[in-house]
């Protein structure tokens, strides 16, 4: 979604003369399907978002690559990172970080220079959310071959810190997304499992089964709706009022060793 909730972005596949898989990048009014504008082919991208003026797209691709676009024109304009599973861009855009193996690496993205590496983690790092301040970020790591997840992790961005240790879901958590608002995290399970907790406590408010695996989770730039995206299955709208009860059945939060 662009910030003002006009617009939406989208990866789309398509197949190349030669037979290559690329997406493309298209870009609709919210709740319309005409495209508007379309960029050329490009890597597999895993991830898209707005600038904060919505003048820009990014998108994060297999390679752990952050490109941008302009939302008007499509033009490329710049692409920094790499040697990575993943990457997501800060809030504010000053920022990229790097998922490979069990660590996150921080770049800038203005020169692409290392700032720091948070290495909480002891299983791949197959997500992370930033905060909406961009002071902390969540970040899920899995064991691969027991396909659980222990890990659901928040940390300083800014001293590499581990500040909260998120449990209660005996879950393969592989997605996560922090509220427009900052008072909840989303995570998304391998199993079709959405739980909302709240990002102050590490409380679990919320448990909803989606039936599908959870592929991606974007909320709305109101906080109100979450929509959860599957490759085998269609998206579906989750409804997350601020004020969620309380699952009935949850174990206790895990602080991390820095925080309260």
């Amino acid at each position: 979604w662009s910030p003002d909730g006009s617009l939406m972005a989208s990866a789309e596949p398509s197949m190349e003369d030669d037979g290559t898989r690329t997406d493309r990048i298209n870009i609709r009014r919210a709740g319309e399907q005409e495209v508007l504008l379309q960029t050329e082919p490009t890597e597999n991208m895993l991830r898209l978002r707005f600038s904060a003026d919505g003048q820009t797209v990014s998108g994060c691709d297999v390679r752990g690559a952050l490109r941008t676009w302009s939302a008007t024109t499509g033009e490329l304009l710049s692409e920094i990172g790499g040697g990575g599973n993943d990457a997501v861009p800060s809030p504010d855009g000053q920022r990229l970080a790097v998922l490979s193996g069990s660590s996150v690496r921080l770049l800038a993205t203005e020169d692409g220079n290392h700032e720091l590496e948070f290495k909480g983690h002891e299983y791949s790092v197959t997500d992370l959310s930033w905060s909406p301040d961009g002071r902390l970020a969540c970040s899920t790591g899995i064991q691969v071959y027991q396909n659980r997840s222990p890990e659901v992790l928040i940390w300083d961005t800014t001293t590499g810190e581990e500040t909260m240790r998120l449990r209660g879901m005996d879950v393969a958590i592989k997605r996560v997304a922090w509220s427009p608002d900052g008072s909840r995290i989303a995570t998304g399970s391998q199993d079709g499992w959405i739980a909302l907790w709240d990002a102050s406590t590490g409380d679990l408010l919320l448990r909803d089964r989606n039936g599908s695996r959870i592929d991606s989770l974007v909320w709305s730039p109101d906080g109100q709706v979450l929509v959860s995206g599957s490759a085998d299955g269609p998206a579906r709208v989750l409804r997350a009022p601020s004020q969620a009860d309380r699952a009935g059945s949850q174990r206790p939060v895990e602080k991390g060793p820095s925080g309260d």
